[in-house]
């Protein structure tokens, strides 16, 4: 019997280290994965003007966030300017490929939540931020090489003229800024700064998507108006609109509208963008989503009505702009 013992023990294999790393190293070659890269090479490189060079075309694919921030940019661009830029499908015509483009983020005052002139652009990878930002700087050039800026500008082209090289662009495609100013796109890659953080968890915080807190809205009156918007005629007006239309609208139970107070300092911000905010806005939180752009449609650039609870009404009547504040899907 020990004998038996003795001989099924000599027949098993030993533990050998070496032999397993070297299976190991094998298998992983086979596979492809022999060469595992380094976590913090994200292979591309981000110059002093904030243009973004791809070191390594596969790493640069690979998923590590990146950031555009464009400056100077004008006040009624919208989410649907930055996807216009964006490729038509390969397959259907009208379908928007994201390019890995994840968020769009408006840059807002912390207090006012009132939009500044800079967006954020959150991106998948490096290899998608770069294609974004070439082809910005491509229409951007297009644009200011052919439009009649001086008098020793170009004859400008005829409607849907395309130029060698720009890549079928036309003069009249869409371009995010003026031709006249500087363009103002730079990059940064994860981690961001402390700044440009600060601005993706504000919007993070407004922008969920579960609607734990209600889907916030916010009202305000044009800046062009000297009247003040307070939040007895907010409630008056919910409730008059509703009965006008047969139709409440379904608002959270718990502090449905609460102010948003004047701004504090923004170190990302200018100086010029803060001395122009705007007081006496409010922020409506509505139970779904449906429901908020709903009023936004409904309220967006329309007139105050004379409504019972104004003490006197204004003339000319003030113009109301509502917006939505939380996060919609890119698609």
């Amino acid at each position: 019997m020990k004998d038996t013992e003795t001989t099924d023990r000599s027949s098993r294999p030993r533990f050998d280290p070496e032999r397993i790393s070297l299976e190991h190293a094998d298998l992983l070659k086979t596979f492809g994965l022999s060469e595992i890269p380094d976590s913090n090479n994200t292979g591309a490189t981000i110059d002093k003007l904030g243009r973004i060079s791809i070191t390594s075309e596969e790493e640069s694919r690979q998923k590590h966030r990146t950031a555009l921030a464009l400056s100077r940019a004008p006040a009624c661009l919208d989410e649907r300017d930055f996807m216009s830029i964006l490729g038509q499908g390969k397959y259907l015509n009208k379908w928007r490929n994201t390019r890995g483009l994840e968020k769009i983020i408006p840059l807002r005052f912390p207090d006012t939540l009132r939009r500044s002139n800079t967006w954020i652009l959150i991106f998948y990878s490096p290899a998608a931020a770069k294609e974004f930002q070439d082809k910005v700087y491509r229409l951007f050039e297009f644009a200011r090489d052919n439009l009649p800026t001086s008098s020793m500008s170009r004859i400008t082209p005829p409607p849907n003229y395309t130029a060698d090289g720009a890549c079928e662009y036309r003069l009249n495609d869409y371009t995010l800024t003026s031709p006249w100013l500087p363009l103002s796109l730079y990059a940064c890659l994860e981690p961001f700064d402390q700044k440009l953080q600060d601005a993706i968890d504000l919007h993070n915080n407004l922008a969920s998507r579960h609607g734990k807190h209600g889907f916030p809205v916010r009202i305000w009156i044009d800046s062009q108006s000297r009247f003040t918007l307070k939040q007895e005629y907010v409630r008056r007006l919910l409730l008059w609109d509703g009965q006008n239309r047969w139709s409440p609208w379904q608002l959270v139970e718990q502090d449905p509208i609460t102010p948003l107070m004047e701004p504090l300092s923004n170190e990302i911000l200018t100086p010029d963008e803060e001395s122009s905010a705007e007081g006496d806005c409010w922020r409506i939180a509505f139970q779904t989503a449906a429901e908020a752009r709903r009023f936004v449609r409904v309220w967006h650039r329309s007139v105050l009505p004379k409504l019972d609870a104004l003490p006197f009404y204004p003339d000319p009547p003030p113009l109301m702009k509502a917006e939505c504040l939380f996060e919609g899907d890119v698609c």
